[in-house]
């Protein structure tokens, strides 16, 4: 369950990557800006680390289209009324409203450029409902892990609770704590590999699943995170139940005999 929330809030997270990318700045140019300036600006933005791709609408193939739509031919009547534009799409990482003002106020240093439009609301929006979904997800998650903890550490307890005199006559011959802790480290360790990767195998499955049957899902699920969440899983799974015997054992060592009933 916890696996499967992780891989749902980084699902989350790369959808909402693809939206924020969708979102465009429109740089409406200076009427005496040329075809040539327009590409060179192109060219010169298109470095910046802000930018992942830049689409340019020369004016006189824009009113075409706007001619052809209308069915008039407004051309012979007067000039071109529109401007070149430059049409910015960002990286999901620079798409916040603090980072985007820099980066109009950085666009606006040109004096080409006329106005610089886009939508603040919409991506406001977006990041908002990204953090309110995120901590959603993330207190859900730290819930699940903490249930799991507390079931794992009950369910070792109860398991060495039927073992607790053998413990306890070991340490009366003379048996160290690591050589009485070693067996039940090991059997433990064991138990929670193999109920790591059954974990693991179950998510795997669904996300096979998933995959198969929803292409829209498929794009956002990456092999990369889920190996990620598989790893975690099972460095947690066998560390925790490590750490949980070694505490209970310690437990039956440090009690005396008239306490272990």
């Amino acid at each position: 369950m916890v696996g499967l929330l992780a891989l749902f809030l980084m699902a989350s997270k790369k959808q909402t990557d693809i939206i924020k990318e969708t979102f465009e700045i429109n740089v409406a140019l200076s009427d005496s800006a040329t075809q040539e300036d327009a590409l060179k600006l192109k060219s010169q933005w298109e470095k910046s680390d802000f930018v992942k791709n830049i689409v340019f609408k020369d004016k006189d193939v824009e009113a075409k289209k706007f001619e052809n739509e209308i069915g008039q031919e407004f051309l012979a009547v007067i000039d071109n009324p529109l401007p070149h534009i430059l049409v910015l799409r960002l990286h999901a990482n620079f798409s916040d409203k603090i980072k985007l003002t820099d980066f109009e106020a950085q666009l606006k240093e040109s004096a080409l450029v006329s106005t610089v439009d886009y939508q603040t609301g919409l991506l406001e929006n977006i990041n908002r409902n990204v953090r309110k979904l995120a901590l959603i997800l993330i207190a859900i998650t730290i819930l699940f892990t903490l249930i799991s903890i507390a079931l794992i550490n009950s369910t070792i307890r109860l398991s060495l609770f039927a073992k607790r005199f053998i413990i306890k006559s070991m340490q009366y011959v003379g048996a160290t704590d690591w050589f009485i802790m070693r067996p039940f480290l090991r059997q433990f360790f064991f138990y929670g590999f193999i109920s790591s990767i059954i974990a693991i195998g179950a998510l795997g499955a669904i996300v096979y699943g998933l995959k198969k049957y929803s292409i829209s899902i498929s794009e956002l699920i990456e092999i990369n995170s889920f190996l990620i969440i598989a790893a975690t899983l099972l460095v947690i799974g066998c560390v925790l139940i490590w750490f949980s015997t070694a505490f209970a054992v310690k437990r039956y060592l440090r009690l005396q005999s008239n306490q272990l009933n």
